[in-house]
């Protein structure tokens, strides 16, 4: 590849960013965008740089500060600040939430903001993902309203194999043939109290969450989430929207690859 078409590489993905970063944030990223391309293609595949940057954009008026992998977590931030795929147009009273799949903890940063003084619980079982949600926390001062547990969220209590992926939103209690594994906590979804919003990202687990803890997920105001109907099957993501549509008036945010959706409780318990 020649050098000219690394750089419009590189000048085509920040563009994509555009709705994320100014132009201080923007040149900040792109030295660091280029170091993590050039390592990358010197063959150090596992390279990583971690990227702070503070969000063009305010929400409720507060400013955002996330730390982030360079060439690996963008795609988590389109989805959450630009593309709102959780954002609740509807008036409601939200002053707990519980975070399911919290990968580096931009939907936690997006309900905080949203939801000022919420109880936030976040539930991410991946180490790697789990040390950046934290720094998230802190360095938004966080620390007194939002707590991070390293564990998944399930249908049992115990330990599980979560096979790992190349993107770092993508790892799933579900096999994957050929992917590396690794042992992580697992928490029982009816372990959980009463929270008024529950969010869940968590790539296939879905069918052990609707199986398992329906009378948790009813007694929550709003629900927001993915269905993952490639890796569940069309008959189990068929079966969770029926379910949903018959309790909550469902929002679909869109439905390629995954299932997006923000629910609101028909009859508030």
């Amino acid at each position: 590849m020649s050098i000219a078409h690394k750089f419009k590489t590189i000048v085509e993905e920040l563009d994509t960013n555009r709705d994320l970063f100014s132009p201080v944030e923007k040149a900040k990223h792109f030295a660091r965008w280029f170091v993590a391309s050039a390592a990358k293609n010197a063959g150090f595949k596992n390279y990583r740089v971690i990227h702070t940057a503070k969000l063009k954009h305010r929400i409720n008026g507060r400013p955002i500060r996330i730390s982030f992998r360079v060439e690996a977590d963008e795609g988590v931030l389109r989805e959450i600040f630009v593309r709102n795929f959780y954002q609740i147009d509807r008036e409601v009273k939200v002053e707990s939430v519980l975070d399911i799949g919290s990968n580096i903890g931009c939907s936690a940063l997006y309900f905080a903001a949203r939801f000022p003084g919420a109880r936030i619980v976040c539930n991410e079982p991946v180490r790697e993902n789990f040390e950046l949600l934290e720094r998230n926390i802190v360095q938004n001062g966080l620390g007194k309203t939002v707590t991070a547990q390293m564990q998944a969220v399930a249908d049992r209590n115990g330990d599980a194999i979560i096979s790992l992926s190349d993107f770092h939103d993508s790892h799933t209690l579900m096999p994957v043939h050929g992917a590396k594994t690794r042992s992580v906590q697992v928490k029982d979804i009816c372990s959980f109290g009463k929270f008024d919003l529950i969010k869940f990202d968590i790539e296939g687990s879905e069918d052990a969450i609707f199986t398992r803890g329906k009378n948790v997920l009813l007694g929550a105001k709003v629900l927001a989430g993915e269905i993952h109907s490639d890796m569940i099957g069309a008959v189990k993501a068929k079966e969770i929207l029926g379910w949903l549509n018959k309790h909550f008036d469902v929002e679909i945010k869109t439905k390629d690859p995954a299932i997006h959706f923000v629910a609101y409780r028909k009859i508030q318990p």
